[in-house]
């Protein structure tokens, strides 16, 4: 939906993305009040995805702003952009310990 709500990738049409991290992301959104969308996207891969599947990184997730049109004209909330940028900046900070 797009919406205020950031979406949380659990699997796209290349790879599963980590359970740990997306508990932790799940968690840092928590903090905050913020509900996020759960999904599973078997059309695309993402930025996220193409590295780890070619074993450059040990896991990976993908959080993003609801949007339509990913390439282009881009049509999305902005509370959905920057409720992800409250969910990512809280995460950080958690993963980081401070």
């Amino acid at each position: 939906s797009n919406c205020e709500r950031p979406i949380l990738l659990y699997m796209d049409g290349i790879a599963q993305y980590d359970d740990a991290g997306n508990r932790s992301l799940l968690s840092a959104a928590g903090n905050l009040g913020i509900e996020l969308q759960k999904a599973v996207i078997t059309s695309f891969g993402s930025d996220a995805s193409f590295p780890f599947k070619q074993g450059f990184l040990p896991r990976a997730n993908c959080i993003c702003y609801p949007t339509e049109n990913t390439h282009g004209y881009e049509v999305s909330s902005l509370g959905g952009i920057e409720n992800t940028m409250k969910v990512l900046t809280r995460f950080v900070e958690t993963e980081s310990g401070e």
